[in-house]
């Protein structure tokens, strides 16, 4: 069942990165709308299964780890800080945005600059190109660093996680602790400390549900609409 899983998602992924490489994905735009409205009850499946540059970065990582022994982690000390990165950014983009949707509203035209309206925008794609490809070589070694770090698109599936009421559930009384779900969780979420996830960057990837070794320790199925806090864990 756990590689059934794993099977579905990678024949998911190959389809919309297909059409995303058939210049097409833009008329999937209802599909999108129809991804982040199920978010709030499913929680985000979008970044895990449909989103053809999580994929990219998801295949280049299994490549990775036939070159190097131990994929790279990032240390949570540094993670739990560097994750909120992409948060700051998209917030910097609504900053820019609101003023000039302020303006549209009122039949205005906004008088605000930016950057691209002083940079050529050729400059602009270039840059956006080179950040991508960086991002895709360190994919090899570690998992989906764009994802984590840059990725405002994210943000919108990430926030919608929070009140869903189906999700990943530990069962604390069978859970061994051997926390083979955290080292194989792409998005360094620690599984093995949470009752449930809610955590704005899970994906649904299910990875940490392949990883158990423990039957239905770990499930992905209805929690409610409650959040509560889990309980301490002991040393």
């Amino acid at each position: 069942m756990k590689s059934k899983i794993q099977v579905v998602r990678i024949f998911s992924q190959l389809i919309f990165l297909g059409i995303w490489s058939f210049g097409i994905y833009y008329k999937f735009s209802y599909l999108i709308l129809f991804l982040l409205g199920t978010t709030l009850i499913f929680g985000n499946f979008f970044c895990g299964w449909v989103c053809p540059f999580g994929s990219a970065q998801n295949y280049l990582g299994r490549i990775g780890s036939l070159i190097t022994k131990k994929k790279l982690k990032m240390p949570n000390t540094v993670h739990k800080y560097l994750k909120y990165t992409r948060y700051v950014i998209f917030a910097i983009i609504l900053l820019k945005i609101a003023p000039n949707f302020i303006y549209d509203l009122n039949g205005y035209t906004s008088f605000l600059f930016t950057a691209y309206d002083i940079i050529d925008a050729t400059f602009i794609l270039s840059f956006s190109n080179i950040i991508m490809i960086t991002y895709l070589v360190i994919a090899l070694f570690f998992d989906r660093p764009f994802c984590n770090y840059l990725c405002t698109e994210g943000v919108k599936f990430g926030l919608s996680n929070i009140p869903r009421i189906f999700s990943i559930k530990r069962n604390k009384e069978s859970c061994v602790n051997c926390k083979f779900c955290d080292k194989k969780c792409p998005q360094n979420i620690i599984i093995s400390s949470k009752d449930y996830v809610r955590d704005i960057q899970c994906i649904n990837c299910m990875e940490c549900i392949t990883a158990c070794p423990i039957k239905d320790t770990l499930k992905y199925q209805y929690i409610g609409w409650k959040i509560r806090k889990p309980p301490k864990q002991k040393n």
